[in-house]
């Protein structure tokens, strides 16, 4: 238990060591993360050895004094260099009293061009690769803007700014508050105090001496990277932009959306029957929904920027505008070409070409006529706008290689089912004539048995009407042999043959049957298949006239009834059983329909007023 207690003791020791280590070495939150937001956002120049300053222009014995105190404190702050007043005729940190100095003089002195902006601040010249000033540093002063009693501070935070120049006055931006300024109250050709600048005058505080002990201490190459991993922001790899990142939420989101426009339009857009308003109405949608991405992926990159720009609202909203008035009208410029060429282009090649070209050159083509247009009133058409047009191209050319891939196998997958359609058609088409063909060639061995009888018995007896038997079957045969290889007749052609067969069966039933033919002149052109009205009424005379010994009577009647075509055989022998199985006739007639009349045919078997088979026909 003691022993426990031990090891639990000096487990705890160690981790309070480990705090208080950690602690110590810790550096302070100011002036330390300041100091690395401004290296982050804008690398500040270090002097490095002697720091002479000679002043230029008319200042007053006290004006020198004053500058002299200010280098012998700021002198006081740094350990790496001295700082010192120039004995000689230049020094490497200049300072001019503008106000009595001319501008253009100023500028001759410093050899600036007369027509370049030198900024609101100051004018510096150093070597940014080695992070350190190799040259002369001017900075202008304006003493007429400092009330009297502040000079001394003025020139000391002068000073303090040109040995540690960081562009940014905006102090909440560093996290320093109300406790420090990181830009000197200089102003270089300033002719009044802008509002706010009144807390520069005042004395140098401790957060600005602090910046200027820690940059100037002997151990700041040490301690910096340091504060960079105490303080830093994660800093994305050099490949790796933060404004890149934010492209695959965004992509992701996009692909959502699709997902959502293709939803809506399977269920309410293809409802729309006008091509071109569904088109529109999609596209309006899709448009909207991007324009919005667009302006929503460039409100938050400018809040990444450095410079924390972002977004008005009307900018916003003018960004979804715009993107919807001109998405349409090149959407449907693309529509209008793509239809042309889908329409007098046969090769699929030369179609995906086509539409490849469409969908990179246009666009891009657009937004170079605009670019160009508007530069031509600006004139600064250049380097970054040329940037934006290959930005252009290189984005639509990826979506067009894309869509034409797409286009490409969505034409060769229409054409290989058009042609595993057109082969399923020719297969169906040949075995419907085989089923034909065999339905046809069925005769029935009974008729033919009992005609060739007939005539047998007659050659004797009746020579005349054995030829005229013999003739009747050989038309009936030969309109059964079918050279024009015809599935089609026209009902005049079916009953005609009818009324053949009928003859024959009245030789061998003599006064047993009579037979009646009912057609309207109207319906003899109508197209019916072969062989169908003869089957029916062979069924008649086997199953009715030949069961009857009195006389038998066969009533044949085509007619129109509505939409439909009625076909009825009707006979005078006995009912249809009640457990009816069509034979070879009638269920040849079944098959022939199915083939030819899929899903439009109706085939009755009534008892009254008469006993008939009625086929109707639509």
């Amino acid at each position: 238990m003691i022993m426990k207690r031990r090891i639990i003791l000096l487990f705890l020791f160690i981790l309070a060591v480990y705090y208080c280590r950690a602690q110590s070495s810790k550096l302070p939150e100011k002036p330390w993360r300041s100091i690395v937001n401004m290296e982050k956002y804008y690398p500040v120049p270090i002097w490095e050895g002697d720091v002479s300053v000679k002043l230029f222009g008319q200042f007053s014995y006290q004006d020198s004094l004053q500058v002299a105190q200010s280098v012998d404190f700021l002198d006081s702050l740094t350990e790496t260099i001295n700082i010192q007043m120039s004995s000689h005729e230049r020094g490497n940190l200049e300072i001019f009293f503008l106000d009595s100095i001319n501008e253009n003089v100023f500028k001759h002195i410093l050899s600036i061009p007369d027509d370049e902006f030198i900024g609101w601040h100051y004018n510096f010249k150093h070597d940014y690769n080695q992070k350190r000033v190799t040259t002369i540093f001017n900075l202008g002063v304006r003493l007429s803007l400092v009330p009297g009693g502040q000079h001394q501070d003025f020139l000391t935070n002068a000073l303090a700014t040109a040995l540690y120049p960081s562009r940014w006055d905006n102090s909440d931006f560093f996290d320093a508050g109300d406790e420090g300024h990181f830009t000197g109250p200089v102003s270089i050709f300033m002719r009044e105090v802008p509002d706010g600048m009144q807390p520069y005058f005042s004395e140098m505080n401790a957060f600005d001496r602090d910046i200027i002990e820690a940059v100037y201490s002997s151990d700041y190459s040490q301690l910096l990277p340091q504060a960079k991993k105490q303080y830093g922001d994660y800093d994305f790899p050099k490949w790796l932009s933060p404004h890149l990142v934010l492209i695959f939420p965004f992509v992701l989101v996009l692909f959502l959306m699709a997902g959502l426009i293709i939803l809506l339009y399977k269920r309410w857009f293809v409802r729309i029957k006008n091509e071109f308003v569904q088109f529109n109405v999609t596209a309006f949608l899709g448009l909207l929904l991007l324009g919005i991405m667009i302006s929503s992926f460039l409100a938050l990159r400018y809040e990444l920027d450095w410079y924390n720009f972002g977004l008005s609202t009307f900018d916003f909203v003018a960004g979804i505008f715009l993107t919807v008035i001109f998405g349409l009208l090149g959407a449907n410029f693309i529509r209008l070409v793509e239809k042309a060429i889908n329409r007098n282009t046969q090769s699929k090649y030369l179609k995906t070409l086509l539409l490849f070209l469409s969908t990179t050159l246009i666009p891009v083509l657009s937004v170079f006529g605009v670019m160009y247009l508007s530069s031509r009133a600006s004139g600064n058409f250049g380097e970054n706008q040329i940037t934006i047009i290959l930005t252009f191209l290189v984005a639509f050319t990826i979506i067009g290689i894309i869509r034409a891939l797409i286009s490409f196998f969505v034409i060769r997958e229409k054409e290989l089912k058009i042609e595993s359609e057109l082969k399923i058609s020719r297969l169906r088409e040949l075995k419907s004539k085989a089923e034909l063909n065999a339905l046809h060639s069925k005769i029935n061995p009974h008729f033919l048995y009992n005609a060739l009888n007939s005539i047998a018995g007659l050659s004797t007896i009746n020579p005349d009407k054995t030829e005229h038997m013999a003739l009747s079957l050989s038309k009936l045969f030969r309109y059964s042999i079918n050279k024009e290889q015809s599935d089609w007749s026209t009902i005049a052609e079916e009953l005609k043959m009818v009324n053949i067969y009928l003859d024959i069966e009245k030789v061998r039933f003599e006064n047993r049957l009579e037979f009646r033919i009912d057609m309207p002149e109207g319906l003899k052109h109508v197209q019916v298949p072969r062989f169908l009205i003869q089957p029916l009424v062979e069924n008649a005379v086997k199953h009715g006239i030949s069961k009857r010994v009195e006389q038998g009577v066969i009533k044949v009647s085509v007619r129109k009834s509505d939409d439909w075509l009625d076909i009825s055989v009707a006979d005078n022998g006995p009912d249809f059983p009640e457990d009816l199985a069509p034979g070879f006739g009638l269920q040849s007639i079944y098959d022939k329909l199915e083939i030819m009349y899929p899903g439009r045919f109706e085939l009755h078997f009534l008892k009254s007023p008469d006993k008939q088979i009625l086929i109707k026909l639509s």
